[in-house]
């Protein structure tokens, strides 16, 4: 997507107030719908729209598909797949940008169940220091998947007393938070979505692939400006080595 807002991006320009972040949150929305319109949405997509938030999150705005209306998913013109996307915005505490502060992708099956196939989290301030910043959770049961998590007394998903057990809520699977990528080099939206393409042969929009590309291109390039704002350093001396052979003191070994 060719813009100044990447659709997954963890920064976007400068705001200056909640308005001004409202407003940035709009023309978000607009893009992650044109990214759908040239992907798979097919003019059957739900308005996204932006709403501000209120009680635990005063100043942020969400970007989100409607409760009760996910993105769906064709396969010759036949639903199979539900998406929900939910993104969190908020200015940085330096006043400098707008920021991603947590994201939901998550796929569902056309049946009414609570619980989704699978789903892709950022959070950039977690509950816990078990859980990464950006994971994936997988929804399903293995026997001895579910046995290996039980048998250590230090796993975080063993409950400490039969007590703790909420049979609303059955241990499996999705408890285990994958790591994918971290702040920085987490999927986007534009992956997510041409994973159900490929994997479940969702229907497409012609070009769809040129959208993808272009969209992930402008995401990396953004995670890319983070990433060196993170480590400057280390971007210096990669650069330096683009100029010219590396010192002796400088050569180390890299382990692939």
């Amino acid at each position: 997507m060719n813009s100044k807002i990447s659709t997954s991006c963890n920064m976007v320009p400068a705001q200056t107030d909640r308005g001004e972040l409202f407003d940035r949150a709009r023309t978000f929305a607009q893009k992650v719908e044109n990214l759908l319109e040239s992907t798979v949405a097919h003019g059957n997509h739900p308005d996204l729209g932006a709403k501000k938030m209120e009680g635990r999150d005063p100043e942020a705005v969400v970007v989100a598909t409607p409760r009760n209306r996910p993105i769906q998913l064709n396969v010759e013109s036949v639903p199979l797949l539900r998406l929900d996307l939910r993104y969190h915005l908020e200015i940085s505490s330096e006043g400098d940008y707008t920021r991603i502060e947590r994201s939901t992708f998550q796929v569902r099956g056309m049946v009414k169940r609570v619980s989704p196939f699978f789903r892709y989290d950022f959070e950039a301030h977690p509950g816990s220091a078990a859980i990464p910043t950006a994971h994936l959770n997988v929804y399903g049961h293995r026997d001895d998947l579910l046995h290996a998590m039980y048998v250590s007394n230090k796993s975080r998903s063993r409950p400490a007393n039969k007590k703790d057990l909420d049979p609303k809520e059955p241990r499996g699977l999705h408890m285990l938070h994958f790591p994918i990528g971290g702040t920085r080099f987490r999927p986007c939206l534009e992956d997510i979505l041409e994973f159900v393409i490929h994997e479940f042969g969702i229907d497409t929009t012609p070009g769809w692939q040129e959208a993808i590309n272009a969209g992930r291109a402008e995401w990396r390039r953004i995670q890319l400006a983070s990433a060196i704002q993170d480590d400057p350093e280390t971007a210096r001396r990669a650069l330096a080595k683009l100029e010219g052979p590396p010192r002796i003191d400088e050569v180390k070994f890299t382990r692939y």
